[in-house]
């Protein structure tokens, strides 16, 4: 017992951290944000009608206030995705997506930043922007009847940049 005291004084003492103090006085909702965004978010399996990808921005669509509403009304949402990579479809996803294909993709959340603007979210996204890489799990919407020749835009919901 009496040496139980002087070897937990010398454990704690040595689990210190080297890690300089931040001497800028940032605001702590900042580096909250900053913590969070490096983390990345644990994309489940895809489900029947998804399909897990690694893709590149190729272009951002503009922002099209007539149609949308919510965040999309003023932010950007739509983007050309290069494909880069097919991870895994469920067995229900019939579209033809390949690597090299570029589709149209609805970000729900945005291709902006979404800690100031969807608190809501447990884990803050950190924007998109051309050029970037990302892995995501896609959805299509089914097609209608007579509507084959109509492009589908399929859906991101979280993502993790790369």
């Amino acid at each position: 017992m009496k040496f139980l005291l002087p070897l937990l004084l010398i454990l704690l003492s040595a689990c210190g951290s080297t890690k300089e103090k931040n001497t800028d006085k940032e605001p702590k909702a900042v580096l909250k944000a900053e913590t969070e965004l490096a983390m990345p978010i644990n994309l489940p399996d895809p489900g029947p009608d998804q399909c897990r990808i690694t893709g590149t921005i190729v272009s951002v669509l503009p922002v099209s206030s007539e149609k949308n509403k919510g965040l999309c009304a003023n932010h950007a949402c739509k983007a050309v995705v290069k494909i880069l990579k097919v991870i895994a479809k469920g067995n229900s996803f019939k579209q033809p997506i390949t690597e090299t294909s570029e589709l149209t993709v609805h970000f729900e959340f945005t291709l902006e930043p979404t800690a100031g603007l969807v608190p809501e979210l447990e884990q803050a996204l950190p924007g998109l922007k051309v050029g970037d890489s990302f892995e995501t799990i896609l959805s299509a919407p089914g097609q209608k009847m007579g509507m084959e020749s109509t492009p589908v835009i399929y859906k991101a919901f979280t993502y993790n940049r790369l």
